[in-house]
């Protein structure tokens, strides 16, 4: 008989392809963008669960698979079960611990980028980047790779170019303190600075002016959707850009916060937008909020990444890392709009429609989405059978009585 560590050891060591499998199969799906933030499943991870540190900036996921988190206090690699540290202490490659970006270039390459300078891993192997003297300094903001393969990094005093082994810089000097970088659609590279936003044309970079409610504060995140329109995060709002002009949405517009830390597009075109007040997703001109009253351990939130799953990753500042993926099971309370959370009774009509009858708070309808309360009624009794709808995982009421 093996010991109980050997078996333990040897049923995660089956339990861990399989978590890889379902991340490595399968084009990226996306959360449902109408489901209510609250219905989908919340996990959390700290420094009590294996996190070197609560504060991140910055998560990816390699081709193989793991999710990587940038810390103040180190890199830490996620297998879905447990966490690995590399630090100063184990990696003599970095110079500093506070790791602010991370990206995985087309040839496998993860870059790390710390306040102190720029790592590679390649085949399993760290090894410093040598950022030359003039170059656009060695504390990374971030790291992006344009289509043709070359690698942007950005940091507090300008930007530099990897492109086939050599480095070009584009500082100060050239209004370029740099928080982000994006390649749009039609192959125009834009850079979210400490002054505005920028467009690099024939070699050099052209400053754009923000509207008069978010300018002058800089642009701290970029993305682009599939309708070509190009989203800035700003610390005053969110900015987005379309056949040159700009539209802004604040605080006023149903944002918990003005504060934009950080931008993601999902699979499905659904942007989130990580905020000073918490999560937000905006789809279909309606902002819906993920705070500190549905778990968030810190409503700063300084990164979000989607994984192949479809799943969202969360860094807050000083909060951990938390994680909203969907459920097998969606649960409806009060919250969501039942009249009661002590629910008696189900049954589904011919017309799709969801009747839930509640004890003492009335009959319900839940119709594409939204309940409706019917006051008056009291359900008395019911039985279960096996039905076609799905609104209890394949089990409907057949009958209620109602009196």
């Amino acid at each position: 008989m093996l010991p109980p560590g050997v078996v333990h050891n040897q049923v995660i060591s089956l339990i861990k392809p399989l978590f890889f499998l379902l991340l490595w199969v399968g084009p990226a799906v996306a959360l449902d963008p109408v489901r209510p933030l609250s219905q989908f499943t919340h996990e959390m991870w700290s420094t009590e669960n294996g996190l070197p540190q609560n504060t991140v900036h910055a998560i990816t996921q390699t081709s193989d698979g793991f999710i990587w988190i940038a810390t103040e206090e180190g890199l830490a690699r996620f297998d879905g079960f447990s966490f690995t540290i590399f630090d100063k202490q184990n990696t003599p490659q970095f110079k500093s611990n506070d790791v602010r970006a991370i990206a995985e270039d087309r040839h496998g390459v993860l870059w790390i980028g710390t306040v102190d300078g720029l790592v590679q891993l390649q085949n399993g192997k760290f090894k410093a980047f040598e950022i030359p003297a003039g170059a656009a300094g060695n504390k990374i903001a971030s790291i992006y790779e344009d289509r043709a393969g070359s690698l942007w990094v950005a940091t507090s005093a300008g930007l530099s170019r990897i492109k086939e082994g050599s480095l070009t810089t584009f500082a100060s000097q050239d209004g370029l303190p740099v928080n982000s970088v994006l390649e749009d659609q039609q192959g125009s590279l834009w850079a979210g600075t400490s002054a505005g936003v920028s467009q690099f044309k024939e070699g050099r970079f052209i400053n754009f002016s923000l509207p008069a409610d978010v300018a002058n504060r800089g642009v701290t995140s970029i993305v682009q959707d599939k309708d070509n329109r190009l989203w800035f995060g700003t610390p005053t709002g969110l900015a987005s850009f379309e056949n040159g002009r700009f539209q802004t949405y604040t605080i006023r517009d149903g944002l918990p916060n003005d504060r934009i830390v950080s931008l993601r597009l999902d699979a499905e075109g659904t942007l989130w937008c990580g905020t000073a007040g918490g999560l937000t997703r905006y789809k279909d001109g309606r902002f819906a909020v993920f705070g500190s009253g549905d778990g968030l351990a810190n409503s700063t939130i300084l990164s979000v990444f989607q994984d192949r799953e479809g799943s969202v990753w969360i860094g807050t500042e000083s909060g951990g890392l938390h994680l909203l993926k969907d459920k097998k099971f969606t649960t409806y309370t009060r919250k969501d709009g039942l009249a009661g959370d002590l629910v008696k009774s189900i049954y589904e009509d011919r017309k799709g429609n969801v009747w839930i009858g509640t004890n003492g708070a009335g009959l319900n309808l839940l119709k594409d989405e939204k309940f409706t309360t019917k006051m008056g009624y009291q359900v008395t009794w019911s039985w279960l059978c096996t039905a076609k709808t799905t609104a209890v995982s394949g089990l409907a009421l057949r009958t209620v009585s109602i009196t």
